[in-house]
């Protein structure tokens, strides 16, 4: 190959980066306009209003260390299911979760029925 055929080639393949290089910019340019009208109704301004907390102050001691020992028992199950992939630690690990979540739902269904029993008395 000559020089004169190697400089042709560069002056190409210039011309074409040039080219590829000002359709990028004009797809940047495009993605970058500053319309704030253009996608304003996809989203939703008014703040969602959340459920307030439950009150932690109904929980006794006994339930709160109960739901404390079923989220380590949960942690531990999770990490041995990481630790060895197989199908019993993730049995453990369900089962975990299950009573972390059933210790949950009880302490709030007592809360329920305080809440019930003070409003009938």
């Amino acid at each position: 190959m000559t020089s004169k055929q190697k400089v042709e080639e560069l002056q190409n393949n210039i011309d074409s980066m040039q080219g590829e290089f000002s359709s990028f910019m004009l797809l940047l340019n495009g993605l970058t306009k500053n319309n704030p009208t253009t996608h304003a109704d996809d989203y939703d301004l008014e703040p969602y209003p959340l459920d307030p907390l439950p009150c932690m102050d109904d929980v006794n001691d006994e339930e709160l260390q109960k739901m404390e020992e079923a989220r380590q028992a949960y942690v531990a199950a999770v990490a041995a299911t990481k630790e060895k992939q197989d199908e019993e630690s993730l049995a453990a690990a369900a089962s975990a979760r299950f009573h972390v979540l059933l210790n949950v739902s009880c302490s709030k269904l007592s809360d329920l029925s305080l809440k019930h029993s003070a409003q009938a008395h």
